[in-house]
């Protein structure tokens, strides 16, 4: 019993720790700080998505610039989009962990006495 109630107070406090990053996250992307910077990734998305599609290649070797700049759309948009993933894989790790603790402690209480168990008053 001891060994269940101490793998309770460890996933208590790993709920804790990811309801903290869970927090941490939405904060950052409520911070006017972050809708700028979201802001400036999104102008430099969009300037080199219209360079791409609107400037025409002057030459083979031009192909090569024009992939790097996709790279460039990519990883622009993965930084733009990160918090928000985080925030979202922070919360299906607290709602794993919350389920896990609501399936241990409901074991526990089939064990309890009151339950009618081995030690429980409908046993003889």
């Amino acid at each position: 019993m001891s060994d269940r109630k101490e793998e309770i107070g460890k996933l208590e406090a790993a709920i804790s720790a990811q309801a903290g990053e869970v927090s941490s996250w939405r904060r950052l992307m409520e911070d006017p700080r972050w809708t700028e910077a979201a802001a400036a990734l999104e102008g430099q998305i969009t300037e080199r998505k219209n360079t791409i599609v609107f400037s025409p290649l002057s030459d083979a070797n031009a192909v090569y610039h024009q992939e790097f700049m996709k790279g460039e759309v990519s990883g622009l948009g993965l930084a733009q989009r990160m918090p928000q993933l985080m925030m979202e894989a922070a919360q299906v790790e607290l709602d794993r962990l919350n389920s896990e603790l609501r399936r241990l402690s409901n074991v526990q209480e089939n064990r309890t006495p009151a339950s009618g168990g081995v030690d429980g008053p409908s046993f003889g």
